[in-house]
């Protein structure tokens, strides 16, 4: 079970990974490896969402931090029956929890510039899109010079003003720092983070002005120059086509 490749990015694609093989008695096992998911129930029957189905996660039963609603990272396999009418159980299931936020769509050019003036003033060496993505929201990795603990939180604001030569609103990736601001001790110490955009609103506001399927271009701050001013990096992919289910 591979995935269809709907987006590239920069220079290479970021994919998680879904896989079939025959376990030693023969019976299909998939593998679901590096992707989101977000818990759908929770207590003695957990149940996950990704987006090829949903799943029970009976290790989930103990957890006191995670519930209904959040967003995971996950890894496990599973085997499918069809003939079950049960949902198939993870085995071997791995995780760690995830944050998101909600796309800005400025009402005007105002609006927009005071948030390219905010606090998300941080710089990203690399930012990458996977190309699986639940319902309206998309998932981001971002790679960042800074302790490996440190925690980070991200904007992705919409230009309301479509730019020279652009045939699709660009939006700006930014971050900032968060909790305590640790040392970063070694020249290559690095931090990644997976992080999730809700992007509903952008597909309402486009739905309305353009025709389907939904396009964007994305950019994000690597930087200033010599004058303070913030630069910005475009995805060698612009623009980027989302034909959302």
């Amino acid at each position: 079970m591979k995935k269809l490749f709907k987006f590239s990015v920069l220079s290479v694609l970021v994919l998680g990974f879904a896989g079939c093989n025959n376990d030693d008695d023969g019976k299909r096992v998939y593998s679901i490896y590096d992707e989101p998911a977000v818990v759908e129930a929770v207590g003695e029957q957990p149940t996950i969402r990704t987006a090829y189905g949903k799943y029970s996660v009976a290790s989930l039963a103990n957890s006191t931090s995670v519930a209904e609603g959040s967003l995971l990272w996950v890894a496990f396999m599973f085997e499918r029956n069809p003939s079950d009418k049960e949902l198939p159980a993870a085995q071997g299931f791995r995780y760690f929890e995830i944050d998101s936020t909600k796309v800005a769509v400025p009402a005007d050019a105002a609006e927009f510039e005071a948030y390219l003036s905010d606090s998300f003033s941080d710089s990203i060496e690399v930012a990458m899109l996977y190309n699986t993505y639940i319902d309206s929201m998309l998932f981001f990795r971002f790679t960042q010079k800074a302790a490996d603990t440190q925690k980070f939180t991200y904007e992705l604001v919409c230009n309301p003003t479509l730019e020279d030569g652009k045939t699709a609103p660009t939006l700006y990736i930014r971050s900032k720092k968060v909790g305590e601001i640790l040392p970063v001790h070694q020249s290559s110490a690095r931090k990644s983070t997976v992080f999730g955009i809700q992007m509903t609103e952008y597909i309402a506001g486009y739905k309305e002005k353009f025709a389907s399927p939904v396009k964007f271009n994305l950019k994000y701050k690597i930087g200033t120059d010599k004058d303070g001013e913030d630069v910005y990096r475009e995805f060698r992919s612009n623009p980027i086509t989302w034909t959302v289910r």
